[in-house]
């Protein structure tokens, strides 16, 4: 697998640093990118990704948050996961197709899992095959302990994936369909 970057692209890496200590404290982060001409054997990704801005968690309170995605397209995918933030609980992704739901990706949440969230994966040649038409589910739980209401993008409740091939970035805001192409081109 690889990803297809444009020569005039920028790659743009985010990290997140949560000091919990009361002293300053002084972090480094190191990517590893290794460049390689294209290869026709190596499949090209890109990322797929679900979500909802809809996400209101009271004052020391539970909270729920739901995002949905009718595919546009078929999609195999490689690596599928969640994504929220310290205060998330569970996160939960199923697939409506047929008039049922079946469970793709189901895991009790932990707060360092905002930066290293676990995904599932897939054999290239067995990929998770996700079809037009089906309605991808996102379920987040959290648990606010703090005095402050807590919305997005402070906390998150996402679905992501990476699939295969792939030629755009793939994101469903809210259930809305939108691409951007390698590079940044819609």
């Amino acid at each position: 697998m690889g990803f297809r970057v444009k020569k005039s692209a920028a790659l743009m890496v985010q990290s997140h640093w949560i000091n919990a200590s009361a002293k300053a404290a002084r972090g480094q982060t190191v990517f590893n990118v290794k460049v390689e001409a294209p290869d026709p054997n190596r499949h090209a990704a890109q990322l797929f990704a679900t979500f909802t801005a809809d996400v209101d968690i009271p004052p020391r309170g539970p909270a729920r948050a739901h995002a949905e995605c009718k595919l546009q397209k078929d999609l195999q995918l490689f690596a599928l996961g969640g994504h929220a933030h310290e205060y998330g609980t569970h996160v939960r992704l199923t697939i409506e197709r047929g008039g049922k739901r079946d469970v793709l990706y189901d895991h009790d949440w932990e707060p360092h899992y905002q930066a290293d969230p676990p995904l599932d994966y897939y054999d290239t040649h067995a990929p998770l095959v996700l079809r037009a038409g089906e309605t991808l589910h996102v379920d987040c739980e959290y648990k606010n302990d703090t005095d402050a209401p807590l919305r997005f993008p402070r906390e998150m409740c996402v679905g992501m994936g990476f699939y295969f091939p792939g030629d755009a970035d793939i994101q469903c805001g809210d259930g809305h369909w939108s691409t951007t192409g390698i590079g940044g081109a819609p």
